[in-house]
């Protein structure tokens, strides 16, 4: 029988060391001069017609080098078999991932900048999240001032929030829409460090953010809700369309937590467990007996809600000191919390 000399037999990989010990180099690891790096707008539907693509803020970007769509590619068909699709989508796009637009960039930080301008907010954040790895303090903090100077809220706080040794407070707990937020407050009577810290805490000041669940905005309103408090405080031509207008969700969504606020017996912890998993929710789970706040929080059974009234009331403390306000301890804002029985009615709210 013939001997096989590789079949059936094992031998050493040439390049299997370099691998396993992560000495060797791929083509993403190379780093020329100049070098810039590409991304592609891709469609998120999976037939619709193109209406317009805005690339003005991208390319105003420092760093980036071009921004190009269909209109400025040759109209040059291909195709695997057949010869029906052009490099970049031209009037409409076909399937899910049609690529729209290319963006080329300097590295890093100014691609994930181009890419949020681009409305690709999932790229722009996996491209920032990837470039701060390994960042030192002062880098983080260098890294968070230009989010903040290019109205990246979300980015801003939590690449402050790496710091390990060196700390900005002020890049950590940002106060955008601060003339509307405040105002809004002031007008329902609400702690205005309270509600910062709520919004902090519900959307990173990202007016247009939307839930998994479908709420909008910076107080990230429901629908139901939205459309309930319109008509509660008579807000004249209001539609859904409007929710992520900053005004206009300020104004529904302080009006709601005073709501919840007056439901619950005025403790802002309680409240701020109401806004998150209903008020219904958070009178139940008082106890039958006047308690510590801090035992009420701890004891809150749902995870999200515990960790997100925990967060609340600390970024109220930490807003209040950086915005010069009173200088009341974590334990004092979160007070005795009222026993059930001293509520007798809960409101009906969506």
């Amino acid at each position: 029988m013939t001997q096989l000399k590789f079949i059936g037999k094992s031998f050493p990989r040439l390049d299997a060391k370099e691998k396993v010990t992560g000495q060797a180099v791929y083509s993403t690891d190379l780093r020329l001069p100049g070098m810039l790096y590409g991304r592609i707008l891709r469609s998120p539907h999976p037939h619709a017609r193109i209406i317009h693509i805005s690339t003005e803020r991208a390319e105003r970007l420092v760093g980036v080098k071009a921004v190009v769509t269909a209109a400025d590619t040759p109209k040059i068909k291909f195709g695997p078999l057949i010869e029906d699709r052009y490099p970049l989508a031209v009037d409409k796009v076909r399937f899910v991932g049609d690529e729209l637009a290319a963006v080329a960039a300097n590295p890093g930080l100014q691609r994930s900048l181009a890419l949020y301008r681009l409305d690709m907010r999932t790229e722009g954040t996996r491209e920032w999240n990837w470039t701060i790895r390994g960042m030192d303090d002062r880098t983080l903090l260098a890294a968070a001032e230009l989010a903040r100077r290019n109205e990246v809220w979300d980015r801003s706080i939590n690449t402050a929030d790496r710091t390990v040794v060196l700390h900005d407070y002020a890049l950590r707990y940002p106060a955008p829409y601060a003339e509307v937020l405040i105002a809004q407050a002031r007008s329902h009577e609400l702690e205005e460090h309270w509600v910062l810290g709520l919004v902090r805490q519900e959307s990173r000041f990202i007016a247009s953010a939307k839930s998994s669940a479908g709420a909008s905005g910076l107080m990230q309103l429901m629908p139901a809700t939205a459309r309930w408090v319109a008509r509660k405080i008579g807000l004249r031509d209001y539609s859904w369309s409007r929710v992520t207008d900053v005004v206009v969700n300020a104004t529904l969504g302080t009006a709601y937590l005073k709501h919840v606020l007056a439901d619950v017996d005025g403790s802002p912890v309680v409240a701020a467990a109401g806004y998150n998993a209903g008020p219904r929710r958070a009178h139940r789970w008082r106890d039958a007996r006047p308690i510590e706040g801090a035992i009420y929080a701890e004891s809150i059974p749902f995870n999200e809600t515990r960790d997100y009234v925990k967060k609340v009331m600390a970024n109220t403390v930490l807003y209040s000191a950086v915005l010069g306000g009173s200088m009341r301890t974590l334990k004092e804002r979160l007070g005795v919390i009222a026993p059930r029985s001293s509520i007798e009615r809960i409101a009906v709210v969506p």
